[in-house]
C-alpha cells in the first residue's frame, strides 16, 4: 500500500527532485572537489623562432611540435578548459654552453601559463628538436620529351634554363635536378606549353620538402618535318665514279632525313665520305659514312657497299653496366641497381643488305621479374629492329642488388 501512495504521489517526487538538485549544487559550490586532467596534442610555439630564422636554421623534419601536460584545480576551475585555450610555448636552446639554437639536436625547454589557482605538470619538459641550415642552390632544367616520336622534336626552348632551390640542406643536397616533361603524342606542328617542374634526386625519384623559385616554365617546343632525299655519292681520285656503282650492292641509295621546314627545303641530296671502290679487291665490303649537315638528322648513319652476292658483317659493341635497362611488371625496378663494374661485349654477326648497324640499333635489358631469387642473378637480353645472323653477349649473367 505504501509502495502505491509512493508511485502516484507527485509531491513526494518534485520534493525528491529538488533535493538531488540541491545536493548537487552544495557539492559544485561548497565543495569544488579538486582533480587532475590530462589535455593532449596541444600545439607548441617556439618562442625563439625570429632567432632560429635570423641564423638561417629552420626545424626539420617539419612534423607538427605538439605535447601534453597534466592540469590541477578545482573542478568549476577545469570544466571549461581545453587544448585551445592553452598556450605552450618552447625555446629552442643548444646543450652547449652558450644555449643558442645550432645546427643539429638541440633541447625546446616548455612552459606555459595557467589560470589562477591551476597548475600543470608536463609529462615531458623539453622536447628534443633538429634545425638545420636553409640553404638554396641554383639547379639546371632538365626537359624531358616524351611520346611515340621523341626523334621528331628539334628544339625545346625554356623561358629560363635554371631555377633556385630552397630548404633544409639536407635535401637540398639530394636535389640532382630540377625537369619537366613535354609530351608530343598527336603534336604536328611547332607548339607552346606551360610546364611543371619537378626536383628530383640522382634516381630521378621526387625530393620532398623542397620549395622552388618557380612551379612551372614555358616551353616553346620546334617540331621536325621529314622527307625522303637521294644519296650523293662522292669518289677519291681515281676510285672510281657513280657508274661503276651497278657493278656493287649498296645498301641504300636514299636517306630519310628529319629537320625544320627551312632547313628540309634547301636540303635536296646527303653527300657520302670520299669512296675509294679499289679496297673492294681486298674485302667483301666497305663501310661508307654519310655526311649529315648541321641541323638535320637521321637515323641512318652510314651505307654499305659490297661485292655482288651475300657479304657477312661482324661488329663489336661495348655496354657499360647502367645501359642495360632494368624491367618489371612488379615496379621493383625503380629500387634496383646492377652489381658489377665490368662492361658487357655484344659481337653481332649480319648481312650487309642490313646496312650499317650501329650501336644505339640495339637495346640491352634484364626483367627483375625472372631473376634468381637465390643469388639475385638475371640474364642479359636484348631488342633490335634488325634481324642478325648471330648475336653474343658476354657475360651473359648479371647480378642485382
Amino acid at each position: 500500500m505504501i509502495k502505491n501512495k509512493l508511485k502516484h504521489n507527485t509531491k513526494i517526487k518534485v520534493i525528491s527532485l529538488l533535493s538531488a538538485i540541491a545536493l548537487w549544487m552544495y557539492v559544485m559550490l561548497a565543495v569544488d572537489p579538486v582533480e587532475t586532467r590530462t589535455i593532449e596534442n596541444i600545439p607548441i610555439v617556439v618562442s625563439n623562432a625570429e632567432e632560429i630564422e635570423q641564423k638561417g636554421l629552420m626545424v626539420y623534419p617539419n612534423t607538427p611540435l605538439a605535447t601534453e601536460i597534466y592540469v590541477t584545480g578545482q573542478l568549476s576551475k577545469l570544466k571549461n578548459l581545453d587544448k585551445n585555450k592553452i598556450t605552450i610555448y618552447g625555446e629552442v636552446v643548444s646543450p652547449s654552453q652558450n644555449k643558442r639554437p645550432i645546427e643539429g639536436k638541440n633541447e625546446m625547454h616548455l612552459s606555459t601559463n595557467m589560470p589562477d589557482n591551476v597548475s600543470s605538470t608536463f609529462k615531458s619538459g623539453v622536447v628534443i628538436v633538429n634545425l638545420e641550415k636553409k640553404v638554396s642552390k641554383e639547379k639546371n632544367i632538365i626537359v624531358n620529351v616524351e611520346g611515340d616520336k621523341t626523334d621528331t622534336t628539334s628544339t625545346v626552348k625554356l623561358s629560363q634554363e635554371k631555377v633556385m632551390v630552397s630548404g633544409p640542406r639536407s635535401m637540398v643536397d639530394k636535389v640532382e635536378n630540377v625537369v619537366a616533361s613535354v609530351n608530343i603524342n598527336g603534336r604536328n606542328e611547332n607548339f607552346e606549353e606551360k610546364l611543371d617542374l619537378t626536383p628530383v634526386d640522382i634516381y630521378d625519384a621526387k625530393v620532398e620538402d623542397v620549395t622552388l623559385s618557380k612551379s612551372n616554365v614555358t616551353a616553346k617546343v620546334s617540331l621536325l618535318s621529314q622527307k625522303k632525299v637521294p644519296i650523293k655519292f662522292k669518289f677519291v681520285e681515281n676510285g672510281g665514279t657513280e657508274n661503276d656503282l651497278k657493278d656493287y650492292e649498296i645498301s641504300s641509295k636514299d636517306i630519310l632525313i628529319k629537320a625544320s621546314k627551312d632547313v628540309l627545303n634547301k636540303t635536296e641530296s646527303i653527300d657520302t665520305a670520299d669512296i675509294n671502290l679499289s679496297a673492294l679487291v681486298d674485302s667483301d665490303f666497305i663501310d661508307v659514312k654519310l655526311l649529315i649537315p648541321d641541323g638535320v638528322k637521321s637515323d641512318l648513319k652510314s651505307i654499305v657497299i659490297s661485292n655482288k652476292g651475300k657479304a657477312e658483317i661482324k661488329k663489336l659493341f661495348t655496354f657499360k653496366p647502367q645501359e642495360i635497362e632494368v624491367r618489371s611488371n612488379s615496379g621493383e625496378n625503380s629500387d634496383v641497381k646492377l652489381g658489377g663494374d665490368g662492361n658487357i661485349q655484344v659481337q653481332i654477326e649480319y648481312n650487309s643488305q642490313l646496312g650499317t648497324v650501329e650501336k644505339s640499333d640495339i637495346k640491352l635489358y634484364i626483367d627483375v621479374d625472372d631473376r634468381n631469387l637465390s643469388d639475385d642473378n638475371c640474364t642479359i637480353k636484348y631488342e633490335s629492329k634488325l634481324e642478325f645472323k648471330n648475336i653474343s653477349i658476354s657475360p651473359k649473367i648479371v647480378k642485382i642488388n
